[in-house]
C-alpha cells in the first residue's frame, strides 16, 4: 500500500498559516504512524507549485514556519 500527499490535497484550503501549520502537524503524526508499520507518505514533486493558502505558494508558506517545522517538512 502506498500513502501518497498530492498538490490537489492542499490547494488553497487553508485561510491562514495558522491552519496551514496544524494540519501539517497531522500529516507528521500519521507519517510516524505509518513509520511504525514500516511505510512511508510519498508526495509527489507538484505539491511544491500548490498554493495551500490562496495566492501562497507552498514555497513561502514553508518560509512561514520555524526551521525545525521546515526541515520536518522538506524531508
Amino acid at each position: 500500500m502506498e500513502l501518497i500527499a498530492n498538490d490537489l490535497s492542499v490547494h488553497g484550503q487553508f485561510r491562514d498559516v495558522a491552519r496551514f501549520r496544524r494540519s501539517l502537524g497531522t500529516i507528521q503524526a500519521l507519517r510516524e504512524v505509518a513509520r511504525r508499520f514500516g511505510r512511508h507518505i510519498q508526495c509527489s514533486r507538484s505539491l511544491l507549485t500548490s498554493e495551500p493558502v490562496r495566492g501562497v505558494p507552498m514555497s513561502r508558506a514553508v518560509g512561514w514556519l520555524s526551521r525545525d517545522e521546515q526541515r520536518s517538512v522538506m524531508s
